[in-house]
């Protein structure tokens, strides 16, 4: 696994723990809304709550979201590190086949010497 996936996965424990503080942050403004006490200024005080509480569950929504988008794509982005990794022992593996080859035709070629030097080419 690369330092970018780690990163990647990283980021989403931090969204993750946002979450939580998030949803926290909700279920206090629920309980500050407990208050006894009955006026206008206290209903008004409820409602500003409950709105300050929905927000919070959807910033919890959305971190959550983003949580899950964080660790779909670090699996992409490892599982594509592993893809190209894989065509690169596959290419290398050519062009040393390649480079064998020549060497074997090399004498038999017009101007056999350069292809030769060609085939050892890193």
């Amino acid at each position: 696994m690369s330092e970018d996936v780690e990163q990647i996965r990283r980021a989403a424990g931090r969204a993750g723990r946002m979450t939580l503080e998030a949803r926290a942050a909700a279920t206090a403004l629920r309980r500050a809304d407990g208050v006894t006490w009955q006026s206008l200024g206290a209903t008004a005080y409820r409602r500003r709550l409950e709105e300050r509480a929905r927000e919070m569950d959807r910033c919890a929504e959305g971190l959550a979201l983003l949580q899950r988008k964080l660790l779909v794509h670090a699996i992409a982005v490892d599982h594509q590190e592993r893809m190209l990794a894989r065509v690169g022992q596959q290419v290398g593996a050519t062009v040393t086949a390649t480079g064998a080859t020549l060497d074997r035709i090399a004498p038999w070629l017009p101007g056999g010497s350069a292809v030769r030097a060609v085939g050892r080419l890193p």
